[in-house]
């Protein structure tokens, strides 16, 4: 008898502490969680090198029909774009505020761009309760719940709303390209339309490195003498200055992952390919798949600059 009872004095101490340890763990997560860290909120390469930052309600249509074009953007611009939600919640209306609160638990579940799915799902039927929430997301539904009215998460909205206010947003939805806000019509031609042209300015001033003609006499001069392809047009593929260029004008236009890797197959292994291209065309899809290959490579389009160098052949 003693024994048994003993048995059960140390089975309450064990399920005890396995309960403060359950709920230590979880506040000291939800805790971690209000820091706000960014990357709880994004969706896409952190290196990426054009950022949507989108500013809705999930209440709101129009915020969930701008949420529709912003997954597009990210399954167009996969290597490219990082899409940032922010929210945004008027105080006047209280179903943002408590679907904001809803979705900001869930991200600390790993289910916030779930909860924006069924969101997005259920725009035209009633929203259920939390705990269906919960259930339909396939999260524990105590905690969840209780998640909701942890101050922490209020905290988190009032600080992405102050800010969208900072930058002058009031209105829904909102979108920022790196910084900037876009104001053209938020349908997929226009978005994707000024995410090309931000990826191209990124590519073009920033991304890819662009050679010079001297450089590239010099590494010629040292023994360093790298893969040289010319994807100009055939319209433009006129001068042979460049003796050694390997022409390559069908990669002038927006060449497909087979046409890339079947011209570019032997000088995958390079240590350095250099682009001969046209300056006022970047080349968006040439250069995702060259990346995508693993590819490195810089461009040259300085060809006025290459004829002033006194014998300069390849």
């Amino acid at each position: 008898m003693v024994t048994l009872r003993r048995k059960n004095i140390f089975l309450c101490i064990g399920l005890c502490i396995v309960a403060f340890i359950a709920v230590v763990s979880w506040r000291w997560g939800v805790g971690q969680a209000a820091q706000g860290s960014p990357t709880m909120h994004g969706r896409g390469p952190l290196n990426a090198l054009v950022t949507v930052t989108f500013y809705g309600d999930p209440s709101s249509r129009l915020s969930m029909e701008a949420y529709v074009e912003m997954k597009r953007l990210a399954e167009t611009f996969p290597l490219d774009l990082r899409i940032e939600y922010r929210h945004n919640v008027p105080g006047f209306r209280f179903g943002g505020i408590r679907r904001s609160q809803e979705l900001e638990c869930a991200s600390r579940f790993g289910a916030f761009w779930r909860y924006l799915d069924l969101s997005m799902r259920s725009l035209d039927s009633a929203w259920p309760s939390s705990g269906a929430v919960a259930q339909k997301l396939l999260l524990p539904v105590d905690t969840y719940t209780a998640c909701i009215t942890d101050p922490d998460v209020a905290a988190s909205i009032a600080r992405d709303t102050q800010d969208a206010r900072a930058r002058g947003i009031a209105d829904l939805p909102a979108v920022l390209l790196n910084g900037k806000r876009f104001t053209g019509p938020l349908s997929s031609s226009a978005l994707q339309r000024a995410v090309t042209d931000a990826i191209a300015l990124q590519q073009t001033s920033t991304y890819v490195p662009r050679i010079g003609a001297v450089d590239l006499w010099e590494r010629q001069a040292e023994g360093l003498v790298p893969v040289i392809v010319d994807v100009r047009s055939k319209q433009r593929y006129h001068d042979g200055q460049i003796n050694d260029a390997i022409p390559a004008p069908e990669l002038a236009g927006s060449p497909d992952s087979d046409t890339v890797l079947r011209v570019m197959k032997p000088w995958l292994t390079a240590p350095l390919v250099v682009i001969i291209t046209e300056p006022e065309k970047p080349r968006y899809e040439l250069f995702t798949r060259l990346r995508s290959l693993g590819v490195s490579f810089v461009r040259f389009d300085d060809m006025e600059a290459a004829r002033k160098i006194q014998g300069f052949t390849l």
